[in-house]
């Protein structure tokens, strides 16, 4: 059975990492379901009609860096605030529905390191597909 196959291999990187695999949905109180929109960097108009466009559309939030757009917002909302920033002939690069950290930590170099390790393992198994962190 593959479930099985699957979640022994998991167990296995937990265990090698010292760490213990929660029982399912043990851990999602510590994130939220958001919507993410990225958008395309060259939106060939100006910065302040994307940013026009963004707050009209309906997004909870967003943020800046580099002439490029990140926007949040709730997930019963990423299609309408989606079709209406095209409707705006906003580009888009990517959106999802993800999960962010409810309170997010902070961990020392070290264990950064050690929790990238401890990701990759996961995310090489064929049977993942995403990952989460809490971590800022």
């Amino acid at each position: 059975d593959s479930r099985k196959r699957a979640v022994s291999e998991i167990r296995s990187i937990f265990n090698k990492h010292n760490s213990k695999l929660a029982e399912a949905g043990g851990v999602k109180w510590m994130f939220k379901q958001i919507g993410k929109i990225i958008l395309a960097k060259d939106q060939h108009k100006p910065n302040n009609e994307v940013e026009m466009a963004v707050i009209d559309s309906g997004a909870d939030d967003y943020s800046q860096v580099d002439n490029q757009f990140f926007i949040t917002t709730q997930p019963n909302e990423l299609d309408k605030v989606h079709k209406k920033l095209e409707e705006n002939n906003i580009e888009i690069e990517s959106l999802e529905l993800t999960y962010e950290p409810e309170n997010p930590m902070e961990i020392s170099d070290a264990n950064q390191e050690k929790l990238a390790n401890f990701i990759d393992e996961l995310e090489s198994l064929e049977d993942v597909s995403k990952t989460y962190v809490n971590l800022a």
